[in-house]
């Protein structure tokens, strides 16, 4: 009885963690995905309005 009790809680806690890891991994990987989305869209708007030319960076003063 109790090596059935003990095989089932290692499962359900093997469960668990693995879908906390998933759901960590997930979290990270969107975030990541949606900055990087955003980045390109900036450049690619500075592109368009330059007529394809990066601008010469400004040096603040």
């Amino acid at each position: 009885m109790i090596q059935h009790f003990r095989k089932k809680f290692i499962l359900i806690s093997t469960s668990a963690l693995l879908v906390v890891i998933i759901t960590i991994i997930g979290s990270i990987s969107a975030v990541t995905y949606f900055q990087a989305r955003q980045e390109v869209n900036s450049v690619l708007s500075i592109l368009s309005d330059n007529e394809g030319r990066m601008p010469a960076r400004q040096v603040p003063s």
